[in-house]
């Protein structure tokens, strides 16, 4: 388990770097005007959102599987597994929200506008949610009226932060020494998403700084027990 550790800690300092600095900076959230970088910052996020979320994780998937040049069931088993510690983290991001119920940067920017409290919000069914969201985003943009108006549950952790901390970690623990070529992308990449959210209103940098630290826990053990079976295609790089 020290190897993993040791392999993905220089990853996960990274990725603490963008929620620790906006946290120093305040950490305040207000939205940006209309002829902004907001389109730039919709399409970073939008490569994490549903659908597009799971073509991304498939083509991650598939490109660890392919430069660890593994085959057959080797190959299935190895993508099986990134699939399910991905698909597992969310899950357990989504009962973090709902047990810890914390307000989105818009939301308490709309509500605070409309003279009503982020509780009574949050007390209405989804669909009344979205609703609620489209009649008072009237001074922004229609995109980002629309993404406000489909993301309207909590905030704490980041799914979307969680996502990418996830696939770095794995991809930190698995592929061999000195993948700079694949590694410096996907932590840019990483870290654009990560800032999206918190551009768009979507997250606090708490909520950054949470999902970074969960992604890299939560894959610890996958990542050990990936090297464990031989699956990481490197027999020298696992001593």
């Amino acid at each position: 388990m020290m190897m993993v550790v040791k392999k993905s800690a220089p990853a996960l300092l990274v990725l603490l770097l963008l929620p620790l600095a906006l946290l120093m900076g305040g950490g305040r959230w207000s939205p940006g005007p209309p002829g902004g970088d907001g389109p730039y910052w919709f399409a970073v996020t939008q490569s994490v959102s549903q659908p597009w979320g799971i073509l991304s994780a498939a083509l991650l998937g598939g490109v660890m599987v392919r430069l660890l040049a593994l085959r057959g069931r080797a190959a299935l088993r190895l993508f099986l597994l990134l699939m399910l510690c991905v698909g597992s983290a969310q899950s357990i991001n989504a009962g973090i929200k709902c047990a810890i119920q914390a307000p989105r940067p818009y939301v308490l920017h709309l509500t605070a506008a409309a003279g009503v409290a982020p509780a009574d919000f949050y007390a209405r069914s989804a669909a009344e949610r979205r609703e609620w969201v489209r009649r008072h985003v009237a001074s922004q943009p229609g995109w980002l009226g629309d993404h406000w108006a489909r993301e309207t549950g909590f905030a704490f952790p980041s799914g979307h932060g969680l996502f990418v901390a996830t696939w770095v970690t794995l991809a930190a623990m698995v592929l061999p020494r000195r993948r700079y070529a694949v590694m410096v992308p996907l932590l840019a990449w990483a870290a654009a998403v990560m800032y999206s959210r918190f551009a768009l209103g979507m997250h606090w940098p708490r909520d950054l700084l949470a999902a970074a630290l969960l992604g890299w826990l939560w894959a610890l053990p996958f990542g050990w027990y990936i090297r464990r079976r031989g699956l990481d295609g490197e027999a020298d790089w696992v001593k």
